[in-house]
């Protein structure tokens, strides 16, 4: 299964992101090596990664220097919910998810 994400973003120097993930590991970092980029001081080359498996959001932190935080915590591993906050570096984000499968549903409705 596919799943749309967007980390919207809590500060306003740094945008929000929006992408696809499956069952392969989406890597967001500051290298250019990163899937997704995030160019503040103190993200990690290669911070975070998620990855859809079953319909659900799961986050990894890569060992990154200044941690991963979910919702207050540190995380190493954690599934991740609509709503959660990230922390990533220095830059917060709110989650939003959205499975293709519901939104193919609800075209089909109309």
């Amino acid at each position: 299964m596919i799943m749309d994400v967007s980390l919207i973003s809590q500060f306003s120097d740094y945008p929000s992101i929006s992408f696809q993930v499956d069952d392969v590991p989406v890597v967001v970092g500051r290298s250019s090596h990163a899937n997704v980029q995030v160019t503040h001081p103190l993200v990690s080359r290669m911070h975070c990664e998620l990855c859809c498996v079953d319909g659900r959001l799961f986050l990894k932190d890569l060992a990154s220097t200044n941690q991963t935080i979910v919702n207050g915590q540190p995380a190493t591993e954690t599934e991740v919910y609509p709503g959660d906050e990230i922390l990533i570096g220095g830059v917060a984000y709110r989650v939003k998810l959205e499975p293709q499968d519901a939104m193919a549903e609800s075209l089909a409705v109309r």
